[in-house]
């Protein structure tokens, strides 16, 4: 715990003993291997095949053993078997795969190795083997607590005040006197979520939200049906997940009281903290309790700890956004105040130049004095009344625009790349957040926690309901930095005046890039609270939010979480709300193709919406079959043209088509039995036009359960291909197709791993795209194929070396592997007539095979 934490030992001589850590692309050498005196200890990767050595973990979590055990394993193996070797990783550096802020092999390699020169120096040998495993002394060095934030299990009155001060400015509570709350924070449900955790139960993350680390939100999406990208290990793993959030018990009323009795009690902390704002930022706060938001963050050992503050004065809107730590941290620049002031007088001329009158000046008026009249902005200002109202202070405009939603909706924007303000802001945070498939996703958590008994119960004599949250006027009631506002000054066409009006805003603006991490920073932890203090199955989207709940609990779960936003002084919109019902939508999307086709025009900015909600869409159609056929409508967000090109109304037919049938993404509450198969392929081209290929089919449970098949590979499937010398990546991926059509009944509704070692053709299955027009239409109608069928495969890469197809895709019947391990040959036909096909008859030729 030492080392990941990035603690060093005292003794000189020790320290330069034990083993640092690395991340493989900070030290890779040119020519793809490592320094002298560095070792890798990581799983594999295609990404720089580096040999995997003895140091590696043989265990996956998620896979072997669940993430709490992978640790006490993993050292039981070393232990055990390489206890004599670690002296030779002394004064190494270690270098794995993983980010350098997740538990790793090299953390628990480096800290072995200091725990045996410890014992070695202290009188011991290191020959000796600690005590065997579960003793108490191998059970205190392998034991991590929870969180670094540990939650204690009483918090006495001192400790929450000295925590909630230290969030403000040292002078902000000089001579205040803080009410008695001891009683309060040391009872349910403050105590709710601590005493989960004690118990070592499954939790949604290290006291911030759930930030688990790549993999295992790759096999997350790929047990959803939505793989992402393929696992680093050398073998393909099935996509298991083992996630569980906290029971709900139904006792969400008796939760609300204490919380409503601490708002009480509190109440003259938030009136305190109002006289530390400005004017403009406490009326756009007007509603918000900052100081129970602010106790709840300490409560709850929330590590977005200038949350409060930023709420109190303003939060990041331009400029520098510094991580938050309930987002992963991403490479930013710092930008300085000055810097989003510089050239102001020559940008803003050019920004009034540009504001003429328009179809949508009514409408800007309106929102425009709406706003002013709820206290986010200044009254519309005259360019002089401007200078007056900043005093002489530099500014940067930002014109104002209208959009037009789908459903008809007019919504005004700040355009924060005709204002510059996108390219002055930097933000370390990388946004994360949910998708469609939440509603699935909290069911399918829930029911997997229960026992088997309470889950056959709920599905016997309950069903799950969802409903739905919305925040109204959300960005607005989140302050804006003051200096920064005055970067983000708004500027519109006033019909009445007949020229440009400008407005200095408190609240945050749509359209500055900033301002959407800085939101989301609000919805993360209003998620939170109701997952903590009221057990309630949320998730938040913007300032949309979805709960799930059994039926039976009467819809206490929206109750309780209404109940908690009013606390906190925000409310959500009763006419948006959604009742609690087995049928809703989250996140749902509508579109009409209709005017573009009647104009012939689509512009570059409609292009890139209309793209964008398609891949939205993506998430929750079955597998990757809405991602293919949309790359005419990607390329034209980079072109001037306006006119639709015969490809881009054949993407407006294939999207059609895949919405005509409705191929709905099924997420899987309990685990339901199926067939399985296991498949290799691979294919070879050591001149041009005359490639080979081949794949290996495994049926468990069926007769032949081994079938080896060579690819016929002639001039027809050439000709099918785009003209061009190399053909390997198409190759690579036509053998999926050939396998497919070849064994169409037998792979009809099972589910099964592939193994492919090009990374081109992998990468087009799973994105369900490329950039290659060949592979493109390749993975499409592969995936046309398998929903067809009903198959659901993970694609897995594999090393050349370790493929064990490559024989077969080279010596084709001649292959002594496949014949030496009772694989039955057959060959197989390049499906040139289902190629030619549209995508309705395609997919009616694979339902029929």
């Amino acid at each position: 715990m030492a080392v990941f934490l990035g603690l060093r030992p005292h003794d000189p001589g020790m320290d330069r003993l034990v083993p640092l850590g690395r991340a493989v692309g900070e030290v890779e050498l040119h020519d793809r291997s490592l320094p002298p005196g560095h070792v890798y200890v990581g799983r594999g990767h295609h990404s720089h095949r580096l040999p995997v050595t003895k140091w590696c973990s043989p265990y996956t979590p998620g896979h072997d053993c669940s993430p709490s055990e992978w640790m006490h394993l993993f050292v039981e193996h070393i232990i055990c078997n390489f206890w004599t070797s670690l002296p030779d990783l002394q004064g190494a550096t270690l270098v794995c795969d993983c980010p350098l802020g997740s538990l790793c092999e090299r953390d628990v390699l480096a800290g072995l190795v200091w725990y045996q020169l410890a014992s070695s120096r202290s009188g011991g040998s290191w020959q000796g083997r600690p005590a065997p495993a579960g003793s108490a002394a191998w059970a205190a060095f392998t034991q991590i607590p929870a969180s670094v934030a540990h939650v204690i299990p009483y918090s006495p009155q001192e400790s929450v005040i000295t925590a909630f001060r230290s969030l403000f400015p040292s002078s902000a509570f000089r001579g205040f006197v803080f009410p008695f709350i001891e009683d309060l924070v040391n009872s349910p449900p403050f105590t709710l979520f601590p005493q989960l955790r004690e118990q070592g139960l499954r939790w949604d993350g290290a006291l911030g939200p759930s930030l688990s680390d790549p993999a295992c939100r790759l096999m997350q999406r790929t047990a959803e049906g939505q793989q992402a990208g393929a696992l680093s290990g050398r073998a393909a793993l099935p996509p298991l997940l083992p996630f569980g959030l906290s029971p709900d018990e139904h006792f969400r009323r008796e939760c609300v009281g204490p919380l409503r009795e601490l708002k009480r009690r509190w109440s003259h902390v938030g009136d305190h903290l109002r006289k530390l704002q400005t004017p403009a930022v406490r009326k756009v706060t007007a509603q918000r309790d900052l100081g129970l938001l602010s106790l709840f963050v300490v409560l709850l050992s929330w590590p977005d700890t200038t949350l409060p503050s930023h709420l109190l004065f303003g939060m990041p809107a331009v400029g520098t956004s510094l991580p938050c730590g309930v987002f992963p941290q991403q490479g930013f620049d710092t930008i300085p105040l000055h810097r989003l002031f510089e050239n102001v007088e020559s940008h803003n001329k050019a920004v009034q130049g540009s504001i003429r009158p328009g179809p949508h000046d009514d409408f800007l008026l309106e929102q425009s004095t709406k706003d002013f009249e709820a206290g986010f902005c200044s009254a519309p200002l005259s360019w002089s009344e401007l200078l007056r109202h900043t005093k002489g202070k530099p500014i940067r405009l930002i014109p104002r625009c209208v959009i037009s939603q789908a459903s008809g909706k007019q919504r005004v924007i700040d355009n924060a790349d005709h204002g510059g303000q996108s390219e002055l802001s930097s933000d370390s945070n990388k946004l994360v957040l949910c998708s469609a498939l939440r509603p699935a996703q909290h069911v399918s958590l829930a029911m997997r926690c229960a026992s088997p008994a309470v889950a056959r119960r709920l599905l016997e004599e309950d069903q799950w309901e969802g409903g739905g949250e919305d925040w109204p006027d959300a960005y607005r009631h989140c302050p804006m930095d003051e200096d920064q506002s005055r970067a983000c000054v708004v500027v519109w066409y006033h019909k009445d005046w007949a020229q440009p009006a400008c407005q200095v805003y408190s609240g945050l603006l749509f359209g500055l890039p900033l301002a959407v991490t800085s939101f989301n920073r609000l919805s993360r932890f209003s998620e939170a609270v109701g997952r903590r203090l009221v057990c309630v199955l949320v998730s938040m989207y913007f300032d949309d939010a979805h709960l799930t709940d059994p039926a039976s609990a009467k819809g206490s779960a929206q109750f309780a979480f209404s109940e908690v936003n009013k606390l906190l002084g925000s409310p959500f919109a009763e006419a948006k709300r959604q009742p609690m019902s087995t049928v809703g939508d989250f996140l749902g999307l509508e579109w009409d193709f209709r005017d573009a086709e009647q104009d012939n025009s689509l512009p570059p900015g409609l292009a890139s919406k209309l793209y964008g909600m398609l891949n939205f869409l993506e998430q929750g159609v079955y597998g990757r079959i809405g991602t293919g056929g949309i790359g005419a409508l990607k390329e034209r967000q980079y072109e001037a043209a306006l006119e639709l090109t015969p490809a881009i109304r054949s993407s407006f037919e294939v999207i059609r088509a895949i919405l005509a049938l409705r191929p709905r993404r099924s997420v899987e509450v309990l685990p339901s039995p199926c067939a399985r198969f296991v498949a290799a392929s691979d294919a070879a081209e050591d001149e041009p036009r005359k490639g080979t290929g081949g794949f290996l089919l495994l049926w468990p449970g069926s007769e032949p359960g081994r079938e080896a098949f060579v690819a016929q590979v002639d001039r027809h499937t050439y000709d099918a291909f785009l003209p061009g010398e190399v053909k390997i990546a198409q190759l690579e991926l036509s053998m999926v197709l050939f396998a497919l059509t070849a064994r169409a009944s037998t792979f009809r509704s099972r589910r099964g791993t592939w193994y492919i070692d090009n990374v081109a053709a992998l990468m087009a299955l799973i994105r369900g795209r490329s950039d290659s027009p060949d592979l493109e239409r390749l993975a499409h109608l592969i995936h046309v194929a398998l929903f067809s069928l009903q198959v659901w495969v993970y694609w897995e890469w594999v090393p050349s070396k370790s493929n064990w197809s490559d024989s077969i895709s080279r010596l084709g019947a001649s292959d002594p592997w496949a014949a030496s391990r009772g694989f039955c040959l057959h060959h197989a036909l390049f499906p040139t007539e289902v190629w030619s096909l549209p995508l309705v008859p395609a997919m009616l030729v694979f339902q029929f095979l």
